[in-house]
């Protein structure tokens, strides 16, 4: 996963890895006041790669789509995660 705007790249180690604010209950934390405690998380079954909002505040975008809320959506490299004031590559 690549910061877009800041280009650092951030290691998934385990499935699923979560990306929220709220260190201890996120893998990976942000600082933005607009993203959640448990903001959406990365899994993967098998060789398919998944990505599901976890009941966001603000939600989830997936190349410019609103995600469903607990809804496992495919996900392939490059494809684009937005919350807010972020942006994600998948890689």
């Amino acid at each position: 996963l690549i910061a877009a705007e800041s280009g650092i790249v951030i290691p998934i180690y385990s499935y699923p890895f979560i990306i929220g604010k709220k260190k201890g209950m996120a893998d990976y934390s942000v600082n933005e006041p607009m993203v959640s405690r448990i903001h959406f998380e990365i899994g993967r079954r098998k060789d398919q790669f998944y990505i599901c909002d976890l009941n966001s505040r603000n939600g989830t975008s997936l190349n410019g789509e609103k995600l469903p809320i607990n809804k496992k959506v495919p996900l392939k490299a490059g494809d684009e995660i937005r919350i807010p004031n972020i942006t994600y590559i998948f890689q």
